[in-house]
């Protein structure tokens, strides 16, 4: 079973906490533990600049989530997840 779809561009709008945003891009994989979902990462497009959503999907209905965040967020957030050791077991960020 393919577990992975192709990102894609859906025209519509997502509500954040600063306002509607369109959907830009989005990135779908099934869920592991949770048969029947799916995560979900949109790239959205809004006036105080890109954001990020993450969330799970169950019949094309956001469920739990979504959480929007900044780009600089996942980003910073992302620089120190790679510069703690105790995630690497369990991300691909392993050093060599």
């Amino acid at each position: 079973m393919d577990t992975e779809t192709a990102p894609t561009a859906p025209a519509r709008t997502a509500s954040t906490p600063v306002g509607t945003a369109p959907v830009i891009a989005e990135a779908r994989v099934a869920a592991s533990l949770r048969e029947g979902d799916e995560i979900v990462l949109q790239r959205l497009a809004s006036d105080a600049g890109p954001l990020l959503r993450l969330g799970y999907r169950r019949a094309d209905r956001m469920i739990r989530g979504p959480v929007s965040l900044a780009t600089d967020d996942v980003a910073r957030l992302l620089r120190a997840v790679r510069a703690d050791p105790g995630f690497e077991e369990v991300l691909l960020f392993h050093r060599q």
